[in-house]
């Protein structure tokens, strides 16, 4: 998949023993279709993934606020929000589109299209896994 919007959230309590990652990416697969995949779980974990393809841009747009809305209740049902720890997207994408106004209002960090985003998974889970992925420009690639 061509990613053209990646967002991570990260949700700590520790009083509670909450440390919760939530990573959303969109863009095109090799057939033309939208393609978000959804990845949450303990921060550290593979945790679980969905995939989901549209034709779509509202549809895709849709999923993407859909999964980002469920997040702001977190408050109510851990005891913390979730914050936002990285934001990448490509020139064609506007954010302000994809992204609810809720998470638009912290402070987001800036990474333009190239910035490579730091690893979502830290690792520490019993495998560890590598992947390529293409950014805007197909002749460079990033490698987390």
């Amino acid at each position: 998949m061509l990613a053209l919007l990646e967002i991570s959230l990260r949700c700590d309590n520790p009083e509670r023993n909450v440390a919760r990652s939530y990573h959303v990416a969109a863009g095109y697969d090799m057939f033309g279709m939208w393609s978000i995949i959804v990845r949450n779980g303990r921060a550290g974990t593979t945790g679980a993934t969905r995939h989901y393809s549209v034709t779509g841009l509202a549809e895709a747009r849709q999923i993407v606020l859909r999964s980002l809305r469920r997040r702001l209740s977190a408050p109510q049902r851990v005891g913390a929000p979730y914050r936002v720890v990285s934001l990448f997207h490509t020139s064609d994408v506007d954010p302000d589109l994809w992204i609810p106004a809720e998470f638009r209002a912290v402070s987001i960090p800036d990474r333009s299209a190239g910035a490579a985003l730091p690893p979502v998974h830290s690792g520490q889970g019993r495998r560890k896994r590598t992947r390529i992925r293409a950014t805007d420009d197909t002749s460079t690639l990033r490698l987390f």
